[in-house]
């Protein structure tokens, strides 16, 4: 077991705060992995924060180049000796949402907009998240345990890897919009190279074209 994981995150609601994320937290101190986890979100001007000039090194080679695909993308940054590259690929996605709602309630309204600092701690009850808005604030403990049933903390720690491990679901690719197909074909394959454009800009039917 991990002592405690510390996540640190742009502050954008969107993306990655939101119910999903967050419950991430509790998850991974239920389940066994660490006995803390805490998220922590950015406030407002942290652009000269390590991870963001970090974005800065790979667009040294990447401003001048020609990158066309993913696979070229993954290739120019690799160059950059302080940069190492791990492409994602579909079996990475996994449905966390479905597995997260077998084991906990979303979180209160007005709860996650304000607040910068989530922590769980195995020393509170399974569940349970201290939230914060900054450092000098005081702790606000917040249950989001899904109640019902007998089970221990233990056998409920076991029903959760039994999911991790065995029961997650791998999301379904979105796809592009038919609309973006034929204007990818009909607008912009002409702009990429010839080698490419049946990687890029594929051709559709006949049949999406009308």
């Amino acid at each position: 077991k991990g002592k405690r994981l510390t996540g640190i995150f742009d502050n954008c609601t969107g993306q990655n705060k939101n119910n999903n994320v967050l419950r991430l937290a509790p998850f991974l101190v239920d389940a066994g992995y660490f006995e803390e986890v805490e998220f922590l979100f950015y406030v407002r001007g942290h652009t000269k924060n390590v991870c963001d000039r970090t974005y800065n090194l790979m667009k040294i080679r990447f401003n001048d180049r020609q990158v066309w695909t993913f696979r070229q993308l993954c290739s120019v940054l690799a160059e950059q000796p302080d940069v190492t590259v791990h492409p994602c690929v579909p079996a990475d996605f996994l449905d966390f949402e479905k597995m997260h709602e077998q084991f906990y309630t979303k979180y209160k309204n007005n709860t996650i907009i304000p607040n910068h600092i989530f922590r769980a701690k195995s020393s509170s009850p399974r569940g349970t998240v201290a939230t914060q808005t900054d450092t000098s604030t005081a702790e606000v403990l917040q249950s989001i345990r899904l109640t019902g049933g007998s089970e221990t903390d233990a056998e409920r720690a076991t029903r959760m890897l039994d999911v991790i491990k065995n029961q997650m679901v791998q999301l379904e690719p979105p796809g592009l919009k038919e609309i973006k197909i034929v204007e990818l074909a009909t607008k912009w394959r002409k702009f990429v190279p010839a080698e490419l454009q049946d990687e890029i800009c594929p051709v559709p039917s006949q049949e999406l074209l009308n």
